[in-house]
């Protein structure tokens, strides 16, 4: 499991495989843990935004359970970066047991 946090939003937990695909995504590294600058954020929204966003049945085969879409995959990430960019906060995110 991923823990995202931020000061500003509840965590966010994700299967691993899901959530660093995400993280990919949104162009940055697969390194653990790790942590996305206030100042990063928006930008990181925005690409996150736009993968999910997009009709692309290359992107939804990438996921293992494909009867959940990308768009709904991503939203509680979406909206805990839309907070931290909102507050100006950092957003890190680590290995978590539960």
């Amino acid at each position: 499991m991923i823990r995202f946090k931020t000061k500003t939003h509840a965590d966010v937990m994700m299967l691993e495989k899901e959530a660093l695909k995400l993280v990919a995504l949104m162009g940055l590294s697969d390194t653990l843990p790790n942590a996305l600058a206030a100042e990063d954020v928006n930008a990181a929204l925005e690409k996150l935004r736009q993968a999910a966003t997009r009709d692309s049945a290359t992107m939804n085969d990438a996921w293992s359970d494909k009867s959940v879409s990308l768009n709904h995959r991503a939203q509680p990430l979406i909206e805990l970066l839309e907070a931290a960019n909102t507050a100006k906060q950092h957003v890190i995110w680590e290995k978590s047991v539960f």
